[in-house]
């Protein structure tokens, strides 16, 4: 895993942001607004070492290890409450060519990846 996470710090500052995707558990028989919250997966990126993560609707903290290819992302909160360390798993980030990523989370729901993509800084 330590290939996978060295590299230079300019490789590191692409990851940093916000990234949006659409988690596709919630059908058209949803009414729109919970549809759009039960889909919706945001994951920020902050250069001091942490990410924050809303998961439908489910607020998620933690640290991160990022590298050119994966960012691994290491659960330390829920709900704004403790995560026991021996109940986490990593979540990863995967950098594909077009400059989306895929979040995987092993112990998710469906356990299929999500793409996610880079939201516009604000003026910027």
């Amino acid at each position: 895993m330590l290939g996978l996470i060295t590299g230079c710090a300019s490789s590191s500052q692409k990851w940093y942001g916000t990234w949006e995707g659409d988690l596709k558990r919630a059908g058209s028989s949803v009414p729109l607004h919970d549809r759009n919250t039960i889909n919706l997966l945001q994951v920020r990126i902050l250069p001091d070492g942490t990410f924050e993560m809303l998961e439908s609707g489910i607020t998620v903290s933690g640290t991160h290890m990022l590298g050119s290819k994966k960012a691994f992302l290491t659960v330390r909160k829920t709900m704004g409450q403790p995560v026991e360390q021996s109940k986490t798993n990593d979540l990863t980030l995967t950098w594909q060519d077009d400059g989306t990523v895929l979040w995987t989370d092993p112990a998710g729901f469906g356990n299929e990846p999500v793409r996610l993509t880079l939201k516009p800084q604000p003026g910027g």
